[in-house]
């Protein structure tokens, strides 16, 4: 009986991770969409930063921050789903 416990473990924790690893990359994928699109958008306003005196690097910086700010609630959210399935379950 034990060994089928640990043979089921085994393949839910496997499919498990499938499924994990499969969601991180549609998540990665959803992310770069969202910042090409807002890079896209905001074409016009980088251009007048630049005018103003911003370096490439500091436009960066700033894309940077936008992007931990669309993933940041999203991983929060899912780490928070993880706890709770895992241990509610």
């Amino acid at each position: 009986m034990l060994e089928k416990y640990e043979y089921m473990s085994f393949q839910l924790d496997a499919v498990l991770f499938t499924i994990v690893f499969f969601l991180f990359i549609i998540d990665m994928i959803l992310i770069y969409s969202m910042m090409l699109s807002d890079v896209e958008e905001r074409t016009y306003e980088f251009a007048m930063l630049r005018t103003l005196g911003f370096k490439n690097r500091s436009l960066v910086i700033l894309l940077l921050l936008q992007s931990t700010f669309f993933s940041l609630p999203a991983t929060l959210m899912g780490f928070a789903m993880l706890y709770i399935l895992t241990y509610g379950a």
